[in-house]
């Protein structure tokens, strides 16, 4: 009889605790799909990202004026502690001078980097967080309509220098 008690104690807990899993398991999805709690999760995100950023910056500002140069920049992202750490918040920066040429200008061509740039806090948020994770469909939408442009200028250009050339 005592072997009895000891397996229906056992078999019981164990159905309460395998019902309790999956209520909570459902609560968790319901919560999960809670339009307000994903739009404040988000925010979150947003604002914690923003305190780490500012941080960051602070510690590279080595100057203290507020400003990132370009050599403060490159000493701080080509850290190795540091790469860890950005590469864990989904940023991966393996060219320095084309992330801050992109912060800068909004474009990733190093050749107009003159060495004098210089990084404000506001840019170098708003920068790195577009520049987190990986492409999105409207980046990618973008670059397939640009290369689909480049293809068709370079089909007019080709055009041109054939008839260019057709006389001779």
């Amino acid at each position: 009889a005592y072997v009895f008690l000891v397996y229906r104690v056992m078999i019981d807990f164990s159905v309460i605790k395998v019902v309790s899993a999956v209520v909570m398991h459902e609560t968790f999805r319901c919560a999960a799909l809670d339009d307000e709690l994903m739009i404040q999760s988000r925010q979150r995100a947003a604002r914690k990202f923003e305190e780490k950023m500012n941080h960051l910056f602070k510690e590279a500002d080595s100057s203290g004026e507020g400003l990132l140069s370009l050599s403060e920049f490159k000493d701080i992202v080509t850290d190795a502690r540091i790469k860890f750490w950005l590469q864990a918040m989904d940023l991966n920066i393996r060219d320095p001078d084309a992330v801050l040429a992109y912060l800068n200008t909004k474009s990733m061509d190093i050749s107009n980097l003159t060495g004098h740039e210089e990084l404000g806090l506001k840019d170098m948020i708003a920068g790195l967080s577009r520049l987190r994770g990986g492409a999105q469909s409207c980046d990618l939408l973008a670059l397939l309509s640009d290369s689909e442009l480049l293809r068709k200028d370079i089909v007019t250009s080709t055009e041109q220098l054939f008839a260019a050339v057709a006389p001779l």
